[in-house]
């Protein structure tokens, strides 16, 4: 009998090859509507089978739109790497890729090479990362100036957790080939992993130079801003890319959440509703309008988005912790704490449910319990912590003024 443990690390094993073989430049979920910038590894191999094929034919009028189309970008909220590469990304627009003068001619690869980098796309796609790397590397060997081998060969060494060697893959892809986008956004995303945001975005925008029409390389701009906290310029590259691809409802969300970091809550409630009004079953849209909504403290208005987000998507953590705050600010006590503690079954391990909870128990005048919470948190987050601790501070009696059995420990709500 196969235990659940060994099932549930074959389903982590399938997504991961899913991702590989997918190829998708995607952002955690969490990460591209909600909270900080995280930005993820699945796969940019696309751009290697694109290349192949590209020198292995003679380019047609069809070859970049058939090729680079991003499908329901919408409904998937990803774009994948061909769009990034090509600029596509859900509007159709196109780009052919130059012929790169320093990169090995498509006469001199041989078929041996090709194969090979396919057959590592193959065991990424199943999840088989060092069987990845080992057919790369080959192809790497048979034909040194091969650079989408390069690339290829730095997303599964990314895909290990070795983004430092995967780094210098992307830079030998971009040295044999400056015109490649695929590898300036691959690069800026390691680089983006490693905390060198700025270098990144730098990046970027000599990757964006070269290939003019490569918009997806905006939305990599975008995300490195957002990490340094230059909105202003992340809502310019997010402009940018919706200029050329304006029903990629996903980057719509992401340059909503980029106005309202800014404090521009008018205009990004006016992304959020696009999206709506494009996608009325859009959880995302629905809980960062309702996240604006909070922002603008406009609690009674942002419950009912919070719960249709939630309606949509019970195990949307970011629905539920909309509904607590919004229950919060308007001391629904008894709701407060209902929606709190959802948020915590729904995610144990994320700070962000255990201060919302520690703020429902301040609320409902159980500091003891709020207490508890704070405890919980300095161990998973000292930083969140200091913020239910400066809640629990500012809620808290002086303590002359205290009884003995404010201090005594409650029966458990």
């Amino acid at each position: 009998m196969v235990s659940m443990n060994a099932i549930r690390k074959m389903n982590r094993d399938k997504t991961r090859g899913r991702a590989f073989y997918t190829h998708n430049l995607r952002l955690s979920p969490p990460a591209m509507v909600f909270g900080p910038i995280a930005i993820v590894f699945t796969c940019l191999i696309s751009c290697v089978l694109l290349g192949c094929e590209k020198e292995s034919a003679p380019p047609s009028s069809s070859t970049a739109s058939s090729s680079t189309a991003s499908s329901s970008t919408a409904s998937s909220g990803m774009a994948s790497s061909a769009a990034l590469a090509s600029g596509s990304a859900g509007s159709g627009s196109t780009a052919q890729r130059s012929a790169p003068p320093t990169t090995q001619s498509a006469d001199l690869i041989p078929q041996e090479a090709r194969q090979l980098v396919k057959e590592g796309v193959q065991f990424g796609g199943a999840g088989r990362f060092d069987d990845a790397i080992a057919s790369f590397r080959k192809a790497i060997k048979i034909a040194p100036k091969f650079a989408e081998a390069h690339s290829s060969l730095g997303v599964a060494m990314a895909m290990k957790g070795d983004r430092v060697s995967a780094i210098e893959a992307f830079q030998r892809a971009i040295d044999l080939k400056p015109t490649y986008p695929e590898a300036y956004a691959q690069l800026a995303i390691a680089l983006i992993e490693t905390g060198k945001a700025e270098e990144a975005i730098k990046i970027g925008e000599k990757g964006l130079k070269l290939n003019p029409a490569a918009i997806g390389l905006n939305h990599v701009i975008a995300a490195a801003c957002e990490v340094t906290g230059n909105y202003t310029r992340a809502i310019e590259a997010y402009k940018a890319y919706l200029v050329r691809a304006p029903n990629a409802h996903d980057m719509r969300i992401r340059y909503g959440i980029a106005l309202r970091k800014a404090e521009e809550f008018t205009p990004a409630l006016n992304q959020f509703q696009t999206v709506i009004t494009a996608l009325p079953d859009s959880a995302p849209a629905y809980v960062n309008l309702a996240d604006t909504l909070l922002a603008m403290d406009l609690a009674d208005q942002a419950l009912a988005p919070a719960k249709k987000a939630l309606e949509l998507d019970p195990f949307l953590l970011e629905a539920q912790l909309a509904v607590a705050k919004a229950h919060i600010r308007l001391e629904n006590r008894n709701d407060a704490l209902e929606a709190a503690r959802s948020a915590v079954r729904l995610a144990s391990n994320d700070p962000r449910a255990h201060l919302v909870l520690g703020h429902a128990y301040l609320i409902n005048e159980l500091n003891f319990y709020a207490k508890e919470e704070y405890e919980v948190l300095k161990r998973m987050d000292p930083k969140t912590a200091l913020k239910l601790r400066k809640a629990i501070t500012g809620r808290e009696k002086p303590r002359s003024e205290t009884t003995e059995q404010d201090d005594a420990s409650p029966p458990a709500p």
